[in-house]
């Protein structure tokens, strides 16, 4: 608890932009999970879908990646600076879920494309 009270300004808005991603992307997965029973959109009907996912699935995932990026290069570039050692690396454990689902999502990609 004593470090958490120790942080730099930086510090925190670093640890909530890394919040934010894990908790952007949580949200995402789980409306995209429970979709019909929220919002009666049926799998495999293309308008609703498409519509679901321009609405919520896209813009929440886009806002997972962009904070995420934000704090990596953040952290990257205090790296030495930042002596919490703890911190950094819990930092750097809660943005990398939205990396990893990027990377993931094209690698499905080009799996899909290779069929062709």
């Amino acid at each position: 608890m004593r470090q958490i009270i120790n942080m730099t300004k930086g510090e925190k808005i670093n640890l909530a932009v890394s919040i934010l991603s894990i908790l952007a992307l949580i949200t995402a997965f789980v409306l995209n999970y429970f979709r019909t029973e929220l919002f009666g959109v049926i799998k495999g009907y293309a308008p609703h879908n498409f519509g679901f996912n321009m609405i919520y699935f896209l813009p929440l995932i886009f806002l997972s990646l962009l904070s995420a990026f934000v704090s990596l290069i953040w952290l990257r570039n205090q790296w030495k600076k930042r002596q919490n050692r703890k911190l950094k690396w819990l930092t750097m454990i809660l943005s990398m879920p939205a990396v990893c689902c990027l990377l993931f999502g094209i690698i499905e990609t080009f799996m899909i494309l290779r069929q062709y």
